[in-house]
């Protein structure tokens, strides 16, 4: 969902201190879980037992955590430093199964929520149970931290890389430049037209216009300065279809290029 932050600033409880940090200097948000005094007493009493004498009672605290699912995960890292081995041996397992089943490009939560701004990474807890938001749909509202993951602000838009020059249409007089970085002034190519190979990566008869669009740093008609990397001979390029328009395959090529892309 789409919405404000109101709130002007954060206050973030870090083991080190309190930090105050505008909300206009924050990039992202990741959010721990925000658990009751009940649930983190069940957590930890489910991770105790799993070091019970008794089988059945071990294998019905593993089957609680599972499906507790990553509310689990902080008291189960915590357990697999328990003197208690089997403790220890049971959490290590069921933290594997935890991070096996989270999507590839995140691990599960834990208590700590984690701010990014363009020059840190800091790891605490953010101050409040709510933030005060604005949205089209339901107007001004308090966002339950509780109930959110993510929070990720808009990031502005790169500077333009100053001294462009103008598109050559192709890159063939830049063939002995290899290990170098240009920047071309572009308009995305409006329709397939002219010649295109590769994929990333394209040789350098390639239309830089087409090369653009096929690889996603221009929309059909937009302009912008791009960064563009000379690359020495290369021994093979795939086509493929993206973005509207189709590159052919071709085989070895005495130099190509790539498209230098924003970080972030």
């Amino acid at each position: 969902m789409k919405l404000c932050v109101k709130t002007p600033r954060i206050e973030l409880v870090t083991p080190y201190g309190k930090l105050e940090i505008p909300f206009s200097d924050i990039r992202r948000i990741d959010l721990g879980w925000r658990l009751s005094a009940d649930q983190l007493h069940r957590i930890e009493e489910a991770v105790a037992e799993l070091g019970h004498e008794e089988f059945d009672r071990r294998e019905a605290a593993s089957a609680l955590l599972v499906r507790l699912g990553e509310m689990s995960y902080a008291a189960l890292e915590r357990g697999t430093k328990s003197e208690d081995q089997e403790i220890a041996a049971r959490a290590g397992a069921l933290l594997d199964k935890l991070r096996e089943s989270a999507p590839p490009d995140r691990v599960p939560r834990t208590q700590f929520d984690v701010v990014h701004t363009a020059e840190s990474k800091i790891a605490g807890r953010v101050g409040g149970d709510s933030l005060r938001v604005s949205t089209t749909q339901f107007g001004e509202l308090d966002l339950r931290l509780a109930d959110v993951r993510e929070i990720r602000l808009p990031m502005s838009e790169e500077p333009e890389p100053p001294n462009a020059l103008p598109d050559p249409g192709t890159l063939g007089n830049y063939t002995t430049q290899a290990g170098k970085v240009l920047v071309f002034r572009v308009t995305g190519a409006q329709q397939q037209a002219g010649r295109l190979w590769g994929t990333d990566i394209y040789t350098m008869d390639s239309e830089l216009a087409l090369a653009a669009v096929h690889a996603g740093v221009l929309k059909p008609g937009q302009t912008k300065s791009l960064r563009v990397r000379i690359l020495g001979p290369t021994s093979n390029f795939a086509g493929s279809s993206r973005n509207g328009l189709t590159s052919q395959s071709f085989g070895s090529y005495p130099a190509a290029f790539e498209f230098v892309k924003p970080k972030g």
